[in-house]
């Protein structure tokens, strides 16, 4: 099968970036109160529910549905920006757009060391993680190693009471602020979000394995 037809006949859209953030904020704002945290102890049940959906599964695979999102979000939303400091920066936006559809085929690492700071080193050297917030980028790199790449790859959560559930959200929001520090401004959503300094806590449960 060629290139122009897609596999299946799937065709995709663009998610808008501003549902990306109120989704996001959404959820972060949940697992910031302690009665929603109290739904995924064991002792509870009560079925967890959020503006987005009504879970009936088990308490641990919603948190990690949750955080796939989150995460997914922020991979979105990072190369968006980039193509709007490309913009400001009077770089090839044609080249930028092509560079953040398919990153892995431009630059060789991991996940983590491509997203943030390969594509935005390459718009501006001043934006690259590494450069610009040395403190997160400790954080991202463990983040990606130990969380991120288990959760993709066949593993999910223990976490009852959410705990590390909530610092994995208040990490990504320190990523979205980091971003929001250098993005143009009027490409901002109007409501800027920050957390503290999160230490994670979560053990991962391995899941069957999907080829």
């Amino acid at each position: 099968m060629s290139d122009d037809q897609p596999l299946f006949g799937l065709h995709f859209s663009n998610i808008p970036i501003a549902n990306l953030r109120m989704e996001f904020a959404h959820h972060l704002g949940l697992l910031r109160r302690e009665d929603f945290r109290r739904l995924f102890l064991p002792e509870s049940d009560e079925l967890p529910q959020t503006n987005y959906l009504v879970w009936y599964g088990m308490p641990d695979e919603l948190l990690s549905f949750l955080a796939q999102r989150a995460i997914l979000g922020i991979e979105s939303f990072v190369r968006y920006a980039a193509v709007q400091a490309g913009a400001v920066s009077g770089r090839d936006i044609g080249e930028v757009f092509a560079i953040i559809r398919d990153p892995w085929k431009r630059f060789k690492g991991g996940t983590a060391e491509i997203l943030y700071n390969k594509i935005l080193g390459h718009v501006d050297s001043s934006l690259s993680m590494k450069v610009s917030n040395p403190d997160l980028w400790e954080v991202t790199l463990p983040f990606y190693r130990q969380i991120r790449n288990p959760l993709f790859h066949g593993s999910y959560f223990n976490d009852p009471g959410a705990e590390g559930t909530l610092q994995v959200f208040e990490y990504i929001a320190r990523v979205y602020a980091w971003i929001d520090s250098w993005i143009p401004p009027l490409q901002r959503q109007p409501r800027k979000i920050d957390g503290p300094t999160v230490t994670f806590r979560l053990k991962a449960t391995r899941g069957p394995t999907v080829d």
